[in-house]
């Protein structure tokens, strides 16, 4: 009989480990299934012990132990793997079992049979640094979907030659599906498709292949599927590497991105970072040689359909009380498409209303003055003061009175503005009744396979059609759309997230690629530069501009951003927030209330910590942040910092 140590693979424990004896036989690694108050959970095995051992310690505790209840499996993950896992648990503050958690699919903790055991090697659950070992490096290409293609495919051959196995990353089960056409002749019978939505059987025979085929593989997935136990797989490409969706929006809040990194780091692999339009922080990062780019880095992208900017797109109709989100020019160039017979995707920014204050006498957007993004109008705590709006920056944090007058003409006749695609819906058929709409949102595409048949009838109708879409429609396009229009577009700079620019300009680009015939931006403010740049694909300047204002506020890639949030009475929040900002005071922190500070009643703040990445991981600061209570939430490196 032993005791053992294990790691709960579950995000809703948040238990670094437990411990319980077994009666059956299991090895480090091994997969168990153990009791935790009234719930089965798996947990991997991370120590055992002989009960002989620690049988006087056993009698002095003051609580029972409690058995195994079954051994699943005696070896499910490499141990490279583990020690990755263990790395980027480090790193962003959480604990072993959450990150394998995400990066295993339940199925495979479900169903997995012993007969697909990982090799017995043996298994170090402890991180070990060895400086003699030389890590390769770590790549990116910025180009063309076309020419990013062309090259893995040469890659895939020249891996194959060398026996060695390919791991192709996206960020989501539509765009792994998208990529695997590309890769359809000649390997097929040598690419695997892992993506969670696949039907049961067919996954459970997916996996068994990446995992027993002798032939090297080009393995296609999801990041949740980066656990594949596979000793030959010698490069991972992250594709799409630009995407917010690799970075997990709910506890354990990892960011593949940096998790294929230390994975990539065990397995002394090939790291590639592809996509159209690399991060700021990867370029950054290229060009203090901690990347090397693969080829000439691309400033420049092109298009051969005409490029327009409407200016004041959104206009009042003379006729009616309400703004219109189509401006006069904008229904001129659709109704002259529609004219001409030819296909329209009307693009809007985001479903729901994103305010801006604008002015109806000149149409100037109230910016902010430190940083010129939108300002954007909160409504305070009642009580707290006679004012009861405030101006808040989403970029840089400024606060600012509201003002009655336009600060360019003096005008009183302001107006908050935001519009989704369901106002636009509204309008194209106003307009437009005899038209063909399509709609690509998450109202219409429940899955992906909605979404592939949404769009197959937009491109198979002869004649004119209007698609509107927003972004989560980009991955199902796969064929040139005569004219592309984006429209309310503005409102999206007032999202909270100081990456806001650069996903803007990254939409915009790819959007661009499909554009034959027309590409048209309508816009209150046609002086904002992401648009400019994106109209001429000036990849250069928007970069320097970018990287300019990241290290002038102290945001990635020059500081690591810890956000820790508690929520709940407000008297207790501010006192709790109070006491851990005096605790962690050597780390500089800051506090303030959140975004929206009250959700469900519950008022929340959050403390930001600013490290350089020289400064992360620092193991007080990180025992500190892993011994909070799971009342506490700790995101590293967080997409929005309000």
């Amino acid at each position: 009989m032993d005791i053992i140590t294990v790691t709960p693979i579950n995000k809703g424990v948040f238990k670094e480990s437990l411990i319980y004896f077994s009666a059956q036989d299991v090895t480090l690694g091994s997969i168990v299934v153990v009791p935790i108050k009234n719930r089965q959970i798996d947990a991997m095995v991370i120590g055992i012990e002989n009960i002989r051992n620690v049988k006087s310690e056993i009698k002095r505790a003051d609580y029972s132990l409690k058995k195994v209840l079954k051994v699943k499996t005696r070896r499910l993950f490499l141990p490279e793997f583990i020690t990755a896992c263990q790395q980027t648990a480090d790193y962003f503050a959480t604990n072993l079992g959450q990150v394998i958690k995400s990066v295993t699919p339940k199925i495979i903790l479900e169903e997995m049979s012993e007969e697909l055991l990982v090799p017995n090697v043996e298994i170090n659950i402890s991180v070990q640094t060895d400086d003699n070992v030389v890590k390769l490096n770590k790549f990116i290409i910025q180009e063309e979907d076309t020419e990013r293609i062309g090259y893995y495919k040469s890659l895939i051959r020249e891996s194959f030659a060398k026996k060695n196995s390919v791991f192709m990353c996206l960020p989501t089960a539509t765009e792994a599906a998208k990529a695997a056409e590309a890769f359809d002749k000649g390997i097929k019978d040598f690419t695997v498709i892992l993506q969670n939505n696949l039907p049961k059987k067919v996954l459970l025979a997916s996996w068994t292949k990446a995992v027993t085929s002798k032939h090297p593989l080009l393995i296609i997935a999801t990041p949740l599927f980066l656990s594949l136990p596979r000793h030959d797989i010698k490069t991972i490409i992250m594709e799409k590497e630009n995407s917010s969706t690799y970075k997990d929006l709910s506890r354990p809040f990892i960011d593949f991105r940096i998790f294929s990194e230390f994975l990539a780091d065990q397995w002394h692999a090939r790291l590639i970072y592809g996509d159209l339009v690399i991060r700021s922080e990867s370029v950054f990062k290229t060009e203090k040689g901690e990347y090397t780019a693969l080829s000439p880095l691309k400033y420049r992208s092109f298009s051969e359909a005409e490029q327009i900017i409407i200016p004041n797109g959104i206009t009042k109709d003379a006729t009616q009380k309400n703004l219109t989100a189509l401006s006069d020019n904008l229904k001129l160039i659709i109704s002259d498409s529609l004219h001409n017979k030819k296909k329209i995707l009307i693009y809007s920014g985001r479903k729901g209303v994103a305010p801006n204050t604008a002015c109806n006498d000149c149409g100037t957007i109230v910016h902010c003055e430190r940083c010129q993004s939108p300002l954007v109008l909160h409504r305070l705590a009642e009580g707290k003061t006679d004012q009861p709006y405030i101006y808040i920056c989403h970029k840089c944090g400024l606060t600012k009175e509201v003002e009655d007058r336009c600060p360019n003409c003096g005008s009183w006749r302001l107006a908050l503005l935001g519009f989704g695609i369901d106002k636009v819906e509204e309008e194209i058929k106003d307009t437009y009744p005899d038209s063909l709409i399509f709609k690509l949102d998450s109202t219409t595409i429940k899955n992906s396979k909605k979404g592939q048949e949404i769009a197959g009838k937009f491109y198979d109708t002869k004649g004119a059609a209007i698609l509107l879409a927003t972004e989560m429609a980009v991955s199902f396009l796969t064929e040139k759309i005569d004219t592309v229009a984006l429209v309310a577009i503005d409102s999206i700079f007032a999202l909270p997230d100081f990456r806001i620019s650069e996903k803007i300009f990254n939409v915009i680009l790819k959007l661009r690629r499909f554009a034959e015939w027309r590409f048209v931006i309508q816009t209150r403010n046609p002086s904002e530069k992401v648009f400019s740049y994106a109209i001429k694909g000036n990849l250069l300047d928007f970069y320097r501009e970018e990287i300019e204002e990241r290290m002038k506020f102290g945001y990635p890639p020059f500081k690591v951003l810890i956000k820790i949030t508690y929520e709940g009475i407000e008297k207790e929040v501010v006192a709790k927030m109070e006491t851990l900002r005096d605790k962690l005071i050597d780390y500089h922190p800051t506090i303030f209330p959140a975004f929206t500070p009250r959700i469900k009643n519950c008022y929340r703040m959050h403390l930001l910590i600013k490290l350089t990445p020289a400064q992360w991981i620092d193991q007080n600061l990180l025992g500190e942040l892993k011994s909070l209570s799971p009342d506490w939430i700790v995101d590293v490196e967080p997409e929005s910092i309000l």
